[in-house]
């Protein structure tokens, strides 16, 4: 009986493994192919790091204010695409939508065992199994998904959604086997994997804990008297994550957008940005890559009606930890694993982030899952329907909810398959972002040329809606002088670098424009300051050859050219 039990949850588990892998494939079979976008320039096109696999100390760094520093198996996971595939992006895709299976595979593992503990499913006409694969599913084809999956520079949130899931799936295999140390150990070693790929795995022992709590032990105190050498390894794991953000690796770009943001503000303003997490978690549209231009909670009664409702949720999920457990646990999951960046902790750059859903919608798949069984039921028991009949009416419905999730999928993906799709949606949808619109610039510069009329006008559009946007003037300037119209660059290059001394660039660039007006000595100035913030910039070295050179300033052209020999060696 026992052999035939577990032959018919293994056919269920490979059934449950391939519809799974079918549907990631229907539904990002267009991505393949996408070009890297945005942040991928400087994580994965521009990092030096990813080139060589050996040696490991290498290959597991990143360059400092990247999407990948301080995180060195995302780094590591890029380096190995990188022999792979080099600057393809064919195989930077396929790992990530591996890892986007892997996980959901894991999420419906983990219901099913979930699910199986509880008291209420017996009654339920779905049943567990049906249950976790429809729901791992839709969590796996969920459009707002796209944001952490199609966008490659975002494989430190997927490696970390990985980890999490593996974590207490390990933790569920301890619970009464016979090799429970073996177990707990995997799920300590998992969870400090986690670690090394992104900052929201601190949340996880916390949540091991609760469902600990709220599944296992049933009390708040016994998981700790029962397993207190586990919990110890878990906690010792946030150890690796202080050691990776000492240094501040993402220092410099942490607040790059908001530099007057405090806590306060930052926390109001996520009040309303939650709620939009929430509304598009059941209404996908729009999706955005970019929210820069998310106007600020800049008193908390604009915020008011929002504060409201995620008031009374936190609320209930107090109340249903103790009361109603598997809801207070879903509360909790959305919650705590949003608080690190939704919270006070004003540490990133974007206010608005689709990737941040990645593991807190699960919360949210689960508990409409829920209604729809107890709806069921409720109609069951009201028509006198069959269970048969109300099983086939909840497939039925599912599969025009995931087939027309998978369409979306689908259609979102289409949005990624240039620079320029996917900046024109972007603006189209925040047209006051003015960061958009700089890109969208760029990318016009990339098909048309740095000449073309559609760049120069996005570009004015940027800092039009932005006018701190001192890219959008660099950028603006830069197409200028290509055009020949010296004298509006030279005022937009001036500005730029006013706006920030720190865009080494830009300081070139100016020096350029300084050469062909005959202003050398200026030239000479913006050269050194360009050198000044990047120590290692050859061109700018080899600029200041040329004009010492022509002025016969033979020991100054020396000087640079054995920093030349010193860069290049």
């Amino acid at each position: 009986m026992l052999d035939g039990n577990l032959k018919n949850q293994s056919r269920k588990n490979f059934f449950s493994s391939l519809v799974l892998t079918i549907a990631a494939l229907a539904a990002y079979s267009n991505t393949f192919h996408c070009p890297f976008i945005f942040d991928d320039v400087p994580g994965i096109l521009n990092n030096i790091y990813i080139r060589h696999l050996w040696p490991l100390s290498r290959a597991l760094s990143a360059p400092a204010d990247t999407s990948v520093a301080g995180r060195p198996l995302a780094s590591l996971s890029l380096a190995i695409n990188y022999a792979i595939s080099g600057l393809n992006p064919w195989s930077y895709h396929v790992l990530n939508l591996m890892l986007h299976i892997g996980s959901a595979f894991l999420v419906y593992v983990i219901l099913r065992r979930t699910f199986l503990r509880l008291t209420f499913i017996p009654q339920s006409k779905i049943g567990p199994w049906l249950f976790s694969l429809t729901a791992a599913m839709f969590w796996l084809v969920h459009p707002l998904q796209t944001h952490a999956v199609t966008y490659v520079i975002q494989r430190a949130e997927l490696l970390a959604g990985f980890f999490y899931f593996a974590t207490l799936y390990a933790f569920l295999r301890s619970l009464g086997s016979q090799r429970q140390v073996l177990w707990q150990t995997i799920a300590i070693f998992l969870c400090a994997l986690g670690m090394l790929s992104k900052e929201v795995m601190v949340t996880c022992p916390v949540m091991i804990y609760l469902y600990d709590r709220c599944f296992v032990e049933k009390s708040f105190v016994r998981p700790f008297k029962k397993r207190p050498w586990f919990y110890t390894g878990l906690v010792l794991t946030w150890g690796i994550l202080i050691l990776l953000q000492w240094s501040g690796p993402r220092s410099q770009t942490a607040n790059i957008h908001f530099p007057f943001y405090t806590p306060w503000l930052y926390f109001k303003t996520q009040i309303g940005v939650v709620c939009h997490y929430l509304r598009l978690s059941v209404w996908p549209y729009p999706l955005v890559l970019d929210y820069t231009g998310w106007k600020f909670a800049l008193s908390l009664k604009s915020v008011l009606p929002q504060a409201l409702i995620l008031f009374s949720l936190v609320v209930l999920t107090l109340w249903a930890l103790i009361r109603r457990p598997l809801l207070g646990f879903l509360g909790a999951w959305f919650f705590i694993i949003l608080s690190p960046s939704s919270s006070f902790v004003v540490l990133l750059s974007d206010v608005v982030a689709e990737k941040r859903m990645y593991l807190p919608l699960l919360a949210v798949v689960v508990f409409l899952f829920l209604v729809a069984d107890w709806l069921l039921g409720w109609a069951g028991r009201c028509r006198a329907w069959s269970d048969s009949r109300l099983r086939k009416i909840f497939i039925g419905f599912v599969t025009l909810v995931i087939l027309g999730s998978m369409g979306l999928t689908f259609s979102r993906n289409q949005d990624y398959q240039s620079n320029l799709s996917i900046w024109l949606d972007t603006v189209r949808k925040r047209p006051d972002n003015g960061k958009a619109w700089n890109n969208l610039g760029l990318a016009y510069t990339e098909k048309e040329g740095w000449a073309s009329e559609n760049a120069l006008r996005s570009y004015a559009e940027a800092f039009r809606v932005d006018p701190i946007n001192f890219y959008a003037h660099c950028n603006y300037a830069n197409a200028l002088m290509q055009r020949g119209e010296f004298e509006e660059a030279l005022q937009h290059y001036q500005l730029a670098v006013s706006l920030n001394e720190k865009i080494g660039v830009a300081h070139f660039n100016l020096g350029i424009l300084y050469r062909i007006l005959k202003r050398d000595d200026e030239a000479i100035q913006e050269f050194t300051k360009a050198i000044r913030i990047d120590p290692d910039d050859g061109k700018a070295h080899q600029q200041l050859i040329e004009i010492y050179r022509d002025q016969k300033e033979m020991n100054k052209v020396r000087d640079h050219e054995n920093e030349i020999r010193r860069i290049l060696s």
